[in-house]
């Protein structure tokens, strides 16, 4: 049998198994914008008020001195997101750290984005709500909305549960972090009073049952209504019913990174319950089946992945002048780092590229381009060189 140490690095194991299946050297879309941020320590990056510190900024703290290069910062980044494996134990351990390193965890801890720290410090800050210790359940709650604001629900859950056991100075308290979440996202995606187009989207059906009631979160579910654990289900839906108002409310779209901190919350309270042996296995193969289809997908995904192609790019064209065609407009700031190594346009139609100073003699594109006024071709995988 293996005993809990041995049990604890076969859950690190599975975990970072999985992260390295969706490990890329090139950045995926938003990261590269996080990666910017925190690396320059860009305090102003976003609308805030000016007495509050900007949306997100303890990512942006805590990420800072693993900035030194993309590798080690993704790096960390896995590891920083993995503690709560080392709160596991046993069977029920091993069942929660599989179903935590399903996606869409794992996808956003080899890509970071900043819903999957929020995820972890929500994780944190739940199990020490749980062990009595409020001054570090409300530090890691703070350090969860500070990540990302989103993950408020779940603290205005706990508020509530401190208020029905009469712990009314704790439950105030409590209720800051929410707060704190809202007054410095007040302009945000997720907040915002009219959301960018590509961000609407109508709740649909398979969202819910999906992605919020996935069949493993049923178990936690039921059993918390069996055992009339009212405060535990109160926390475990707090995510899913908050982002579903938000989403009738707001008409946003719930992306798939918003779901990163209920799926941590259901694999916390598959951890914490007794199960009977039978459910446990039932529960243990569901999780198994889950985490195969996981690895096919990560499997999928690593073969097809691009290495470090933008990387190599923006290296060979330090303190050139590009155009970058239809790319991501994170990647302006990494790894192009316009206005620093690169004098940099970003274009979105061939006008644009016709209208481009003819001094800027190179174009990136995210697909090749058939244009007279391109004269040659390079191509590292899924990227295409020009000159002008």
């Amino acid at each position: 049998m293996l005993g809990g140490k041995k049990l604890k690095l076969l859950f690190l194991v599975i975990y970072f198994i999985t992260v390295a299946l969706f490990f890329t050297c090139d950045p995926y879309g938003d990261e590269a914008w996080y990666y910017y941020i925190s690396k320059e320590l860009k305090w102003n990056w976003d609308p805030h008020l000016s007495f509050l510190p900007p949306i997100r900024w303890a990512f942006m703290l805590i990420m800072h001195p693993f900035a030194i290069n993309f590798t080690a910062y993704k790096i960390t980044y896995a590891i920083i997101t993995s503690l709560p494996l080392l709160l596991m134990n046993g069977l029920r351990g091993l069942t929660a750290s599989i179903v935590y390193s399903l996606p869409p965890m794992t996808f956003f801890v080899a890509h970071p984005f900043t819903s999957t720290l929020a995820a972890t410090f929500t994780f944190l800050s739940i199990y020490f709500f749980d062990k009595g210790s409020f001054p570090l359940a409300f530090i890691f709650a703070i350090l969860a909305v500070g990540s990302w604001e989103g993950s408020l629900f779940v603290f205005i859950a706990m508020s509530l549960i401190y208020w029905f056991r009469k712990k009314k100075v704790q439950a105030i308290i409590m209720l800051l972090p929410p707060i704190l979440a809202v007054a410095t996202s007040y302009d945000n995606l997720l907040f915002h009073s009219s959301p960018p187009g590509w961000a609407k989207g109508p709740l649909t059906i398979s969202a819910v049952l999906s992605d919020f009631l996935f069949p493993i979160s049923l178990f936690p579910i039921i059993k918390a209504i069996y055992d009339e654990k009212w405060g535990d289900l109160l926390i475990m839906l707090s995510m899913p019913l908050g982002l579903i108002l938000v989403n009738i409310i707001n008409k946003t779209m719930i992306e798939v990174w918003y779901l990163a901190v209920n799926q941590t919350v259901f694999a916390y309270y598959i951890m914490k319950y007794k199960w009977d042996k039978d459910v446990l296995v039932l529960l243990l193969l569901l999780s198994l089946f889950t985490y195969y289809n996981t690895v096919k997908i990560g499997t999928s995904m690593c073969l097809k992945a691009r290495h470090c192609c933008l990387t190599k790019y923006a290296e060979e064209l330090k303190g050139k002048r590009v155009i970058l065609y239809e790319l991501f407009w994170a990647y302006s700031h990494y790894p192009f780092q316009c206005g620093k190594l690169h004098k940099c346009l970003v274009c979105y139609s061939k006008a644009c590229l016709f209208r481009a100073p003819k001094n800027f003699h190179y174009v990136v594109s995210s697909r090749p381009l058939k244009l007279k006024l391109l004269q040659s071709c390079r191509s590292f995988e899924n990227y295409f060189l020009y000159e002008r």
